[in-house]
């Protein structure tokens, strides 16, 4: 028998009952401006940028599927975001270029999630604040410049170094709000998770760069990078998951180049990245939880190719 069209489509209404909402507001800021010259330095630009974002949003997720507000997830949260960069950059002819500066962030978080049931609603309520702070310095050499004469190609060695400083604060509440239910339909609360993380990591990278000619140059570059670490509470048990920084050894050499006056571009890369304790996503019973792998490498190879 045909099967009608009423039993095909999707067996929710949880649209009908409320649709997501969000708004996003934010702006930035820039400023460029040239210093006077420093001795020994040359010319100096101080380049400033600053943002700014605001984010509120609202979802209920139909996670039993029926056309019955069984079980609804409702969630609720309020994101700002402030960024900042200075830096000085060197403006000179000659064999060396600098750039000295600093980044910073502050986030904050509001939220709460709640699955919606018959029996009552089991809410999570969370205020998370992250910031961090980076100082960082690269320079760029090209030594057959300092040799007399006309160097007979054009060779750069760069460096960078960056020192990164995180905080990870979090303050979350799991509790159930109706009155006078009890188990197993409600739990009393059972956890709160006060946690105050701080991790530091210096990254750097080394590299060099050799131009051929006008349009075709070589390279290669090693980095040191890494993610901070986090902490989340596991709804099932109340317990905390610890989450350690990820670091990545980077390692990476291809060329570019270009053909008929530029209109065609080309580049080959090889690079192999090796990773100590990757941070991985899972869905654990419903919640989403950051877990450490051991270790992880990936290798490749990539080509790209641009006509104008």
């Amino acid at each position: 028998l045909p099967i009608e069209d009423s039993q095909k489509r999707v067996r929710s209404r949880i649209l009908d009952r409320d649709h997501p909402k969000g708004e996003v507001f934010g702006g930035d800021l820039q400023l460029e401006h040239e210093l006077p010259e420093i001795p020994g330095f040359g010319g100096v630009t101080l380049h400033a940028l600053v943002g700014w974002e605001s984010e509120a949003n609202t979802l209920i997720a139909d996670v039993d599927g029926s056309e019955l507000p069984i079980l609804d997830d409702l969630q609720r949260n309020a994101w700002e975001t402030w960024t900042g960069e200075f830096r000085f950059v060197s403006d000179s002819d000659g064999a060396f270029d600098w750039i000295v500066g600093a980044f910073a962030f502050d986030a904050s978080l509001a939220g709460e999630h709640a699955p919606l049931t018959p029996f009552g609603d089991l809410r999570t309520r969370q205020q998370r604040q992250e910031s961090g702070f980076a100082p960082f310095a690269q320079l760029t050499l090209r030594p057959l410049e300092l040799l007399d004469g006309e160097p007979l190609a054009e060779l750069e060695l760069f460096g960078g170094l960056r020192y990164n400083v995180d905080h990870y604060d979090r303050d979350q509440t799991n509790f159930n709000t109706p009155e006078g239910c009890t188990p197993p339909f409600c739990v009393r609360e059972f956890r709160t998770l006060d946690a105050r993380k701080k991790f530091t990591e210096t990254t750097y990278e080394l590299g060099a760069r050799w131009f051929v000619n006008d349009e075709h140059m070589l390279y290669a570059k090693f980095a040191h990078g890494y993610k901070a670490g986090l902490v989340e509470l596991i709804a099932l048990n109340g317990t905390v998951n610890n989450v350690t920084p990820e670091l990545i050894d980077a390692y990476e050499v291809g060329w570019k180049g270009g053909w008929r006056d530029g209109q065609v571009q080309t580049a080959f890369t090889a690079f192999y990245y090796d990773y100590t304790d990757l941070q991985v996503p899972q869905l654990i019973q419903g919640q989403v939880l950051t877990s450490n792998a051991a270790a992880a490498t990936i290798w490749g190879l990539e080509a790209e190719l641009r006509w104008q």
